[in-house]
């Protein structure tokens, strides 16, 4: 995939006004990031990211509340299948809290991943269609699932409070030992 350089030209208009042409030509070399066109087109990206969130939400029965379920009925499922046999100890989180932390670490990395990945070509048409930053399209995505990590902290705070546990060290090194575990 080759990425882009704009120039502005200036074309005298029938009217007697200058008129800016774009031109786009492909960069040569590496492909670098042109941070100043992602800047200059941030809002783009903002709608991109709200258009994934509410299609995501509107085309679920239960909305925001799948968001909140989904990884809590797996960790209980997980809570309930591996705690007797794994007997791992997760240096006094609850196994519970871990094994939520876990999951919620993981579901949003798997989703940015593997969402980001398939996104330019799920979006060919409006790509074709329109000039624009393609980092947007992974980066939407990638933004749609930082949100979806937003709303679990709701469900982690409310087990932090049932469990009585404070955000420590140990609970935040649980995604990288669950990591550790899986691989």
């Amino acid at each position: 995939m080759t990425d882009v350089v704009m120039a502005e030209v200036a074309l005298p208009a029938a009217g007697g006004e200058d008129l800016p042409e774009v031109i786009i030509e492909p960069r040569r070399g590496w492909i670098a990031v042109n941070w100043a066109e992602l800047w200059h087109q941030r809002e783009l990206l903002y709608f991109l990211i709200w258009r994934d969130v509410k299609v995501k939400y509107k085309q679920t029965v239960l909305g925001v509340a799948w968001a909140l379920l989904q990884p809590l009925f797996t960790a209980v499922v997980f809570t309930f299948l591996f705690q007797a046999m794994a007997r791992i100890d997760f240096e006094g989180v609850p196994y519970p809290l871990a094994v939520y932390v876990g999951i919620w670490v993981w579901t949003f990395f798997s989703t940015a991943v593997g969402s980001g990945a398939a996104s330019l070509a799920g979006q060919a048409a409006l790509l074709n269609k329109i000039y624009m930053p393609r980092l947007f399209m992974p980066a939407s995505v990638v933004g749609g699932a930082l949100v979806n990590l937003g709303v679990g902290v709701v469900v982690l705070l409310g087990m932090m409070v049932w469990y009585g546990a404070t955000p420590t060290w140990g609970l935040l090194m649980v995604p990288v030992l669950v990591a550790m575990l899986a691989v």
